[in-house]
């Protein structure tokens, strides 16, 4: 569903998305963030050399099948640590991202403690957090703003949502 759409929405059909996001990760991935596409390597005879194909359905993207449907029931099983390893290509970042989002968005007041392999690495994905928060359509029409105005709780080192309300 595009932003217009959305928009166009009662305020229940409205809620009831919400409700979805905030307690499935991989529909806050795929129906707000849209997360719906990969990016496919397959060596094409033809032209002797690898091509990329972008693929996108119910199969592609984050799904809710194999892998993903197994890192997701992690992410949003009751345990309050997580630990996630997987391989590289596997989505392991987008999908954290999406959880985050969808903590974020469910309780305001939520801390999260996001480590990687190394500090740039963490940055870059805060970075990207920070970037959906302020950008993505889908995001304000269902939670309103979320960066908050000014440059208070919004930098580098760590950020708060515009909704918070313990700061």
């Amino acid at each position: 569903m595009d932003v217009a759409a959305l928009l166009k929405l009662s305020a229940a059909e409205k809620q009831r998305i919400k409700e979805l996001a905030e307690n499935d990760t991989i529909y806050m991935a795929r129906e707000i963030l849209g997360y719906v596409t990969s990016e496919v390597i397959r060596y094409d005879e033809a032209k002797k050399q690898y091509v990329a194909e972008v693929k996108e359905g119910e199969e592609w993207g984050l799904s809710y099948q194999g892998p993903h449907k197994e890192m997701a029931e992690l992410l949003d099983g009751p345990d309050l640590f997580k630990h996630m390893e997987a391989p590289r290509l596997s989505y392991k970042t987008t999908l954290i991202i999406a959880w985050c989002i969808r903590l974020m968005c469910k309780d305001p007041n939520v801390r999260i403690f996001y480590a990687m392999a190394t500090a740039g690495e963490a940055k870059k994905t805060s970075d990207t957090l920070r970037w959906i928060l302020e950008s993505n359509e889908k995001l304000i029409a269902l939670w309103g703003e979320l960066k908050p105005k000014g440059k208070k709780g919004w930098n580098q080192s760590g950020f708060v949502i515009a909704q918070r309300t313990d700061q």
